[in-house]
């Protein structure tokens, strides 16, 4: 049993900061936005009948382990693969976490 979880969130360039105010309303304080690009067959459009944007961005939400799963159903519902977000999310425990100076 971890107490903090790592959360990512895929979503398509120009939807990060709608999904990260429905983070905050579940209880997330803060995220990290990586910009990324597709890296998959040159010139796909669709992968597994998903619509694929080229310019991603990844969230990355550290939370307390009790506030994932409602952060990741609040997203999914409001920004899923099947609305403009295009949202993909997973998570991953935390089983140490160092303060830098």
């Amino acid at each position: 049993k971890t107490d903090h979880s790592l959360i990512l969130i895929t979503v398509n360039q120009g939807n990060t900061d709608d999904v990260m105010d429905t983070a905050r309303q579940a209880g997330a304080r803060g995220g990290t936005v990586i910009r990324a690009r597709w890296a998959g067959p040159d010139d796909t459009s669709q992968f597994y009948g998903i619509s694929v944007q080229t310019e991603k961005e990844i969230i990355a939400i550290v939370t307390e382990t009790e506030k994932r799963n409602a952060i990741m159903e609040i997203i999914n519902k409001k920004h899923g693969l099947k609305s403009e977000a295009g949202a993909v999310l997973c998570s991953v425990g935390i089983d140490h976490m160092v303060r830098l100076p």
